[in-house]
């Protein structure tokens, strides 16, 4: 309330008696008017007061201000609105100030405040007024933010239905009294494809309804303006922008007075989407009773909340023996299927976090016995009911075969208990190893058990740094095992050799590895075979000398070492003249004692650092490094003629034979280690040409032999592209069996002039050149072909393919591969073997691998032809996923005369054997070594005597009427 000393100034003491009747009604009258102002104030729902201008305190506030703010009118009153913070801004006072000052009033000025810790924009209205001859205003503060904030709702609100309209592609339009349409929104313009804004047609329904809705929609118009009912339809539209007809639903309503029918309104919406997704729900839900019906595993819905079934598949009868009729409305209980625990426990699974895996149970069918099923389970909505989705399958079949391997597995628990492995334990920081008695026997010492030996004494005396870093090695790498074949120490040291297996079972708190347990077993004869496979595969059988891989070898190193030192390194390719009538005379063991001696001789005529190799055959490449000019190459090889050219006695007469020998110098012949050996090739037949028993350079002339053997091969290429080539078949049998087991395809020419040419004709002309690829190409759909005849013939056998190994180096061979074998999809692949030829030309192993690796995922199985002639190696073997070894037939021809041949023979079964390999014996030519073979454990095997090649038309007519030599019955 205000007080009267704020307002009414002291009166004189002295005044006539009139005087004091008139202030005494003015006072009255003053008082009347403050206790109006008190009142209005005190019911002003807005905040309201007087302020001194001067300073700005408060001189009165009324509730409405106290309310707003948060602060009791003892607290206001005396104190300035700076003081209190009731000013947004110091600028919001000097505003009002300001317009005080100027116009002696403020009407709604926008100003901001400060209110229980926000901020507040509102309308402030003042006067001025003197109160006691000082400077005052009233004020009233009209607080907007409600205001606004409804404000804003509204624009929202607004521009939402607006959005939601543009969203739901919903527009309105409204009609005359006659159904003309008059307006319409831009959302009905972008429904019918029109621009923004523009008008509707004069003629709506001829020009924008599609013809078959056309009456529908003007008797429904008609309808509603005449009768006032109102009308929804879905009906197709023409878009203006395509010309397509879409679907859209339309609503409208008659807006009338009285009977009297003013306009049309209503709304249009776009369903296009909408129509043609349920109608592609519809056919989904099609395909999904059609795949629901056809799907060979058990299926079904029941209810969630009762059990019952609603549908299940012809697959669930025929598991059940329940007709789908008698199931529905019926739950798993009643029908007997499972117990009421394994219910639980199913429901109890689906509803878990991991509901969607399957869970074991017990289904008991009203047909045949229990079955042991996983069924999967998933909740899902048939319209507003919650519903489970399950599947069944049937794993009693399996469950069989799991009890099965477990009752294996503990048969061979059982064997490898009883096998002679050795048990040990080391202690990895002491390196003290404590073992079995039967390890210590194994190491060949008679040590009691128990006993701790440092493990470097496990070993022989080569072996401890190779022990420390296969250690390192499986403590970096502990997934894998230790791993590692050492010798034994003492007297039996690399005569014994153990593989010792082991894991660290152990480890210390910074990671250090502690103890580490293993078992040892004896690999010595697993051991001797790949020192003999080592032998084997670097050095000529025959005679001990190196052989083209080892050759390969050393060439590259003296060619490195040539480079190094400019000297000259010479490269000479040796051919014996005359062996072969030796050969026919006296028979293939006089012919080979012929060649160990003049290899004999060979090395004897040659420097500690020169070198001599056996091709094969009857041929020798030497190495002549270190040579200062030609003559030192030339008196080298005269040595070596007069060497060969010395007598043999052979079966107690004297033999003579020659040598013609080529050779090339290098880096005068700057040219591949393969290259090297060609040129020197050629040269030799020259010298052959020129006389024999000489030797001659590689020159000019073998240039010229060269370009004649390039025009054979244009002839080649000629053939393959007039189909002149015809893969022939050699049968492949079991001999035991008496059955044919496959067919190796060998190449034939049928050359226009010459007849028919077998391989040798043409293949060495074909090695090394471009023709390599593509001739490998046409074996290779050549022999789809075949196999895929042989198929239809009613005999699926597996067909051999032979390819070179530029064309298997080839990148992307595997993949090509692929692709042919998909290009005959009557072709299973399985049936498709490839013999890798020519394996000394396989210089990148891990490469050749890969491929192979590739080409046995599709499914094609993989030979390596003619092993044992030099050719393979050990690291071929370990190193390349391989299905079947082929014997050579030049070891088959020799076993029974020879104990040599005899003995590769069988170290190749053994070996295949070991690792696991199918084996094949190649050139049987007479029954008793097909007998010899079977003794040794080989029982596949192919030659002339077996069947020569043949046409494929010829070959099936043999395969019918084949029968096995009644020796080779068992």
């Amino acid at each position: 309330m205000l007080r009267q000393s704020h307002r009414i100034a002291s009166v004189p003491v002295a005044e006539s008696g009139g005087a004091v009747a008139s202030r005494d009604e003015e006072l009255q009258a003053l008082q009347a008017s403050e206790a109006k102002f008190s009142a209005i104030s005190m019911l002003l729902p807005d905040p309201c007061g007087i302020t001194r201008v001067a300073d700005g305190r408060y001189i009165e506030v009324n509730p409405a201000f106290c309310a707003m703010f948060g602060l009791a009118r003892e607290q206001v009153i005396g104190r300035t609105a700076a003081e209190l913070g009731i000013w947004a801004g110091p600028q919001e006072r000097e505003r009002l100030v300001a317009a005080l000052s100027l116009e002696g009033r403020a009407d709604r000025l926008p100003l901001a405040v400060r209110a229980r810790g926000r901020e507040a924009l509102g309308l402030m209205s003042a006067r001025a007024i003197q109160i006691e001859d000082e400077a005052c205003m009233v004020f009233i503060f009209h607080d907007m933010t409600q205001e606004r904030r409804i404000y804003d709702d509204l624009v929202a609100a607004h521009a939402l239905l607006t959005q939601a309209g543009h969203m739901a592609r919903l527009g309105a339009w409204e009609t005359d009294a006659t159904g003309t349409l008059q307006h319409w929104s831009e959302v009905c313009c972008e429904v019918h494809g029109l621009a923004p804004g523009a008008p509707p047609p004069a003629d709506y329904i001829n020009v924008c309804v599609a013809p078959r809705w056309r009456d529908t929609l003007r008797n429904a118009a008609r309808a509603c303006l005449r009768d006032g009912t109102s009308w929804t339809l879905e009906l197709e539209i023409i878009h203006a922008d395509t010309g397509r007809v879409q679907w859209m639903r339309a609503h409208g309503e008659a807006v009338r007075d009285g009977d009297r029918t003013l306009r049309m309104r209503g709304v249009m919406q776009d369903i296009n989407a909408a129509h043609h997704a349920e109608q592609a729900l519809r056919e989904s839900q099609q395909r999904f009773r059609l795949i629901f019906e056809m799907l060979p595993y058990p299926m079904g819905i029941t209810r969630c909340e009762t059990g019952a079934y609603v549908d299940v598949n012809p697959a669930w009868e025929a598991m059940t023996g329940i007709k789908r009729a008698e199931a529905f409305g019926r739950t798993v209980l009643e029908l007997g299927l499972y117990s009421e625990e394994e219910r639980r426990r199913i429901l109890a699974h689906a509803s878990s976090d991991n509901g969607i895996a399957p869970v074991e149970c017990t289904l008991r069918p009203h047909v045949g016995e229990p079955r042991t099923v996983q069924q999967a389970t998933r909740k899902i909505l048939l319209g507003t009911t919650e519903c489970w989705l399950f599947a069944l399958h049937d794993i009693t079949d399996r469950k069989r075969a799991e009890d099965a391997v477990r009752e294996r597995e503990a048969v061979l628990s059982l064997t490898l208990e009883a096998a002679s492995v050795g048990r040990w334990d080391c202690d990895i920081v002491s390196g003290m190893t404590t073992g079995d008695a039967h390890w210590h026997q194994m190491r060949g010492v008679d040590q009691p058990e128990g006993r701790a030996v440092h493990f470097d004494l496990c070993g022989g005396a080569k072996d401890g740094p190779r022990i420390y870093a296969e250690l390192r090695r499986h403590a970096r790498h502990p997934e894998t095992s230790f791993d590692l074949v050492t010798t034994v120490p003492g007297a039996l040291e690399n005569h014994r050799w153990m593989r010792n297996l082991g894991k660290i079972v152990d480890w210390y708190p910074d990671g250090k590895p502690r103890r580490i347990l293993g078992v040892t077993i004896d690999v010595t004869g697993q051991r001797e075979q790949e020192i003999l496979l080592q032998h084997l595969a670097h050095y000529d059988a025959l005679t001990d000398l190196p052989n083209r891989v080892l050759l390969a070898q050393q060439l590259t190193d003296a060619m490195a070492q040539a480079r190094a030192s400019g000297q000259l390194l010479g490269v000479a390719y040796l051919d014996l003249d005359g062996f072969k009538p030796v050969n026919d005379r006296f028979g293939h063991a006089a012919g080979d004692q012929l060649l160990r001696t003049a290899a004999e001789r060979l090395k004897a005529a040659l420097r500690p650092q020169d070198c001599v190799a056996r091709l094969g055959g009857d041929e020798f490449a030497i190495l002549l490094p270190e040579l200062a000019a030609t003559e030192d190459a030339q008196n080298a090889l005269k040595r070596l003629m007069r060497s060969i050219s010395a007598p043999y006695t052979l079966e107690g007469e004297a033999i003579s034979v020659t040598a013609s020998i080529g050779f090339t110098l290098y880096p005068r012949d700057d040219a591949d280690a393969d290259t090297l050996l060609r040129h020197a090739d050629q040269a030799m037949y020259a010298a052959k040409q020129a006389g024999r028993n000489q030797f001659q350079e590689f020159d000019a002339a073998q240039e010229r032999a060269l370009r004649h053997t390039r025009a054979q091969v244009v002839q080649l290429r000629e053939a393959l592209a007039t189909g002149q080539f015809e893969l022939y078949l050699q049968p492949k049998v079991d001999m035991r069996l008496g059955t044919v087991v496959g067919a190796e395809a060998l190449a034939r020419w049928n050359h226009p002039e010459r007849g028919l040419l077998s391989p040798a004709a043409f293949l060495p002309l074909i090695e090394g050149t471009e023709l390599d690829t593509q001739f490998g190409t046409w074996v290779v759909q050549s022999g789809l072909a075949l196999i895929e005849r042989l198929a239809d013939s009613g005999l699926p056998l597996p067909v051999s393919i032979n390819i070179a190994a530029p064309h298997l180096q080839q990148c992307g061979f595997a993949d090509w591969m692929g692709g042919e074998v998909a290009a005959h999809p009557q072709v299973p692949a399985h049936l498709l073997d490839i013999e890798i030829t020519e394996t000394a030309q396989l210089l990148d192993i891990e490469n050749v691998a890969l491929t192979l690796q590739k080409l046995r995922a599709l499914g094609i199985t993989i030979s390596l032809d003619d092993f044992g002639t030099g050719y393979s190696s050990l690291t071929y073997l370990r190193g390349l996923p391989l299905n079947t070894l082929k014997i050579d037939q030049s070891f088959v021809g020799g076993m029974l005369a020879e104990a040599g041949d005899l003995a590769i023979v069988q170290g190749v079964i053994g070996l295949a054997r070991s690792f696991g390999y199918r084996v094949i014996a190649e050139g049987v030519e007479t029954e008793d070594q097909g007998l010899m073979l079977l003794q040794m454990g080989c029982a596949q095997a192919q030659g002339y005597f077996i069947a020569r090649p043949m046409p494929v038309a010829q070959f099936l007519g043999w395969a019918a009427s084949w029968q096995a030599p009644a020796a080779w019955q068992p």
